[in-house]
């Protein structure tokens, strides 16, 4: 075979059928590293990842580490859900936050949610100033 000329058949693998778990419909797709597990985006869309979740409370940690609370009631839920370090923060204020204040973990551990590692911002410029003055040190 000449040089920069790969036979690509040897690459190719055979398709697998995987049943979604929304739906139940089987779809068949190559496997690989990345592996798809719902037929269709319709059907991640209503999954727990997408959006629509079956979660119906207590606790939950987000793919960045911040701990999210089941409040469907709470004015500033997104999904139903409230970041529950600003739930602390609110509590402790007796108050709700506004949409631009900001509540910084001040060790950087975003499922730390004790009250002396909390800090409130009025809004995301002054939350910024503290880590542009901490990058510069």
């Amino acid at each position: 075979m000449p040089k920069g000329v790969y036979d690509h058949s040897m690459f190719k693998k055979e398709k697998v059928g995987i049943e979604c778990p929304m739906c139940g419909e089987v779809f068949f797709m190559i496997p690989s590293l990345s592996f798809k597990k719902h037929c269709s985006k319709k059907c991640f869309a209503k999954s727990k990842i997408g959006g629509k979740s079956n979660w119906r409370g207590g606790r939950h940690s987000d793919s960045n580490g911040y701990i999210l609370i089941y409040m469907p009631a709470h004015p500033f839920a997104f999904g139903k859900k409230v970041f529950e370090h600003r739930l602390i923060m609110e509590k402790h204020l007796k108050r709700y936050l506004s949409r631009k204040e900001v509540v910084h973990h001040i060790n950087g551990n975003h499922a730390d949610n004790r009250l002396e590692n909390l800090q409130l911002f009025p809004n995301n410029g002054e939350h910024l100033r503290l880590h542009f003055k901490e990058k510069k040190c």
